[in-house]
């Protein structure tokens, strides 16, 4: 321009905007998966501290799991239903149901909880 002023670089051109729709296209971060041993582990620990409230969470976290009690597992939870004042006896209809629904073979120990919640 004749001006004797030394000619300025261009700045440099900034780096692209994060990507949104990459982040949007992630997957979701995924949930722990369910280990039915150490879910049953757990049910155990639950009925030897008598803890019914966390048995509940347990059975809870299996059923959004979509993992039905085993007999064990059935009887446990039935049990500790059972010590519960009142006896909790919503939690025990929707663990046998679980089982049942499964086609979990129940014998006596949890047919035996289920008649004392009962009667």
């Amino acid at each position: 321009d004749g001006s004797g002023a030394a000619e300025q670089p261009a700045p440099a051109e900034a780096p692209p905007p994060p990507d949104a729709d990459a982040a949007a296209q992630a997957p979701p971060p995924t949930e722990p998966r369910f280990d039915r041993r150490e879910s049953s582990k757990e049910l155990r620990r639950c009925a030897s501290r008598s803890d019914a409230a966390g048995a509940a969470r347990v059975f809870s976290r299996m059923e959004a799991a979509g993992a039905a009690p085993s007999d064990a597992d059935c009887s446990l939870l039935l049990h500790l239903c059972g010590i519960t004042t009142p006896p909790d006896v919503a939690l025990a209809a929707r663990v046998w149901e679980a089982a049942r629904a499964a086609g979990t073979p129940l014998h006596e120990p949890s047919w035996s909880g289920m008649i004392r919640l009962m009667c």
